[in-house]
């Protein structure tokens, strides 16, 4: 019988398809996971004799098994804290299933199995003392009671396949695989972008998957996974790589994980109160969703539920499910709120419906498609037509690298100082041959006249005839010179860059050999070894050099957009055929494709993003691809 109220017996779903994982072997943990994990075991006899996890309690247990004291840098308290959580989820893996037979199967067994929870709970020590990284991060776990309240909420029944996106130290986890039950490992899906608590994860669920992505696009990176029953507490305000608070961070993890579920499947979420169904941003984030995820349950839950992990702030949860009517929202009141844990599993037993039917299926993307779509049917080729054949080739005709005089001594003419604020435009870097004047007057500051540029001396691979024809202004020109300047070198610093690819270091490896080397006692440095490819507990790249950029600063009429073209075809001719073209809008691809054609490229060239799906690889060798600043 699976643990802690499952709800009856469903019929069994067909099992979930094999997904990358990032399960470390024990040999392979990270030497902070392996400290967490060492020291939970250590403290665990101590919960099993029911004797609180005080300080005293826990600074030994870490000092031993990090092989140093937090004064001396060897561990924090938020590192206490998460190995005192994970010897709560030890110790229900444990002794669950006797809970669950202690608690009975009466009406009054899930309330008494709370009680024997919040009692368990009373032994965590009180998180009083919260770090930087916890505090940006948004890392504050799942209290326990709150936890079972949730599983309640589920109705996970045998069969199921769950998914917990962001399972910190796995407290929704833990209460997922009693119910699943013991028989059902790989039904269980744990998914956690920070790395030391997806390796504590994996070796406290050695048997389920366990991936670290970032949970706010979570049905792109784990396309496969058609999970029943979605458990999740994601960040309310913070998101990866991105040091300012970003709202409603957690409604774009929920809509990301809703997307994911079958019809008939059901989501419940811990997430900021603010985060209602009644809101409009809500209801405009799940509008496009086919079928629907439509909320059956929501009420807010007082600040005092998360008294003991520093924090009184107010949640909500709430409870999705796939394809039902939609008219269950109307029954629902988003003003509800309960002040405990035992009023909010009243409110559950007395408000949340039962299970739909799950219909299961193949996977599909967000366009309904299938996920994996079936081989082809071969077809005999056809040869390919001769005026097809010709207009796969660009027209570029003579190429070569531009021939240019240097105008950075050329002597400001009195009518340009006369003229005021802003004097007329005339070439200030480069003077080339054949160059045809812009088409309309241009002007610039008198200040930035009065500055001369550097002298330039890097040539750009262009066609001929964007000078003998007039396809480039002088103007225009000297931007694609002065750009080709700027890139040909790079940044003076190096930076490493996460695993993730969403965060960027900047570094230095003479400063960290230095710092490596000096007197351990300075600074409070213990002399313990220093990682340098790892950074906030991320995993991140060799150092590396980025190219400078260059500013395009003109208004409008100078043709900027047949600048950044001339500026991309100039990489093109020189082998470097892939490039990403940013822009306010995605309509505005048409006005790229209208200057890059003008210049002798083709249409297709330029790719829009949104042909690709999020997260999968893009499989072309050449092309500009085309994206705006949010799907950039």
């Amino acid at each position: 019988m699976p643990d802690l109220h499952a709800s009856p017996t469903a019929p069994a779903l067909v099992p979930p398809p094999s997904v990358s994982q990032v399960s470390p072997s024990p040999a392979s943990l990270s030497a902070p996971a392996a400290s967490l994990l060492q020291a939970a075991h250590a403290l665990l006899p101590s919960l099993e004799a029911g004797r609180a996890l005080d300080a005293a309690t826990l600074r030994s247990a870490m000092t031993e098994a990090f092989d140093g004291t937090d004064a001396e840098g060897a561990w924090s308290w938020k590192d206490a804290y998460e190995a005192a959580e994970a010897t709560l989820v030890l110790f229900l893996q444990r002794y669950g299933r006797a809970m669950r037979r202690q608690a009975g199967g009466s009406p009054d067994g899930p309330a008494a199995m709370l009680a024997m929870l919040r009692k368990i709970a009373a032994l965590e020590p009180s998180q009083t003392r919260r770090s930087e990284d916890q505090l940006r991060l948004q890392q504050f776990s799942t209290p326990l009671p709150l936890a079972y309240a949730a599983l309640q909420a589920a109705a996970i029944r045998p069969g199921d396949v769950v998914l917990e996106p962001s399972a910190g130290t796995g407290m929704l986890a833990v209460m997922a695989q009693c119910a699943l039950g013991k028989d059902c490992p790989e039904a269980l899906h744990l998914n956690e972008i920070a790395e030391v608590r997806s390796g504590l994860l994996a070796s406290l669920f050695p048997a389920s998957p366990v991936t670290a992505h970032n949970a706010e696009s979570i049905a792109d990176r784990l396309p496969e996974l058609r999970p029943t029953v979605i458990l999740m507490n994601p960040p309310f305000s913070a998101s990866p790589g991105i040091q300012r608070t970003r709202i409603r961070a957690d409604l774009k993890h929920i809509r990301s994980a809703a997307s994911m579920l079958p019809p008939g499947g059901r989501l419940v979420t811990i997430s900021s109160s603010s985060c209602s169904p009644a809101s409009t941003a809500w209801k405009e984030a799940f509008a496009s969703l086919d079928p629907p995820a439509v909320p059956v349950f929501t009420t807010a839950i007082s600040g005092r539920a998360y008294a003991r992990r520093g924090t009184s702030f107010e949640t909500r949860i709430t409870v999705l499910d796939r394809g039902a009517d939609p008219a269950a929202t109307g029954a629902i009141d988003p003003h509800a709120i309960a002040g405990d844990a035992q009023s909010l599993l009243s409110a559950i037993q007395a408000g949340v419906p039962a299970r739909l039917p799950v219909e299961t299926g193949p996977p599909v993307d967000l366009f309904g498609r299938p996920a994996v779509p079936p081989a082809p049917t071969p077809e005999p080729r056809k040869p390919a037509a001769e005026p097809a054949e010709r207009s796969s080739r660009h027209e570029w005709g003579p190429v070569s690298e531009l021939r240019y005089t240097s105008a950075s001594a050329r002597p400001a003419s009195a009518a340009d100082r006369d003229s005021g604020p802003y004097t007329p435009w005339s070439p200030a870097a480069v003077l080339v041959a054949g160059a045809e004047e812009h088409p309309t007057p241009l002007v610039q500051s008198a200040a930035m006249a009065a500055v001369a540029h550097p002298t330039p001396s890097y040539r750009p691979l262009l066609p001929e005839c964007l000078v003998s024809d007039g396809l480039l202004s002088d103007a225009q020109i000297e931007s694609v010179v002065l750009a080709g300047e700027a890139h040909r070198n790079h940044l003076p610093a190096l930076y490493r860059i996460g695993a993730g690819w969403e965060t960027v270091h900047r570094t230095d490896i003479e400063t960290e050999e230095t710092e490596d080397s000096e007197d351990p006692d300075q600074d409070g440095d213990d002399g313990a070894d220093h990682d340098p490819n790892t950074i906030d507990g991320e995993t991140v790249s060799e150092p590396v050099r980025f190219r400078r950029g260059w500013m395009l600063g003109d208004g409008t009429g100078c043709g900027k957009g047949r600048q950044v073209a001339a500026i991309v075809l100039d990489q093109w001719l020189r082998g470097r055929r892939r490039a990403l073209w940013l822009s306010l809008s995605d309509k505005l691809i048409e006005g790229a494709q209208r200057d890059w054609t003008a210049i002798g490229g083709r249409a297709e060239d330029i790719v829009p993003i949104s042909k690709f799906r999020q997260g999968a690889p893009i499989p072309r060798t050449e092309g500009i691809l085309f994206a705006t600043y949010v799907s950039g």
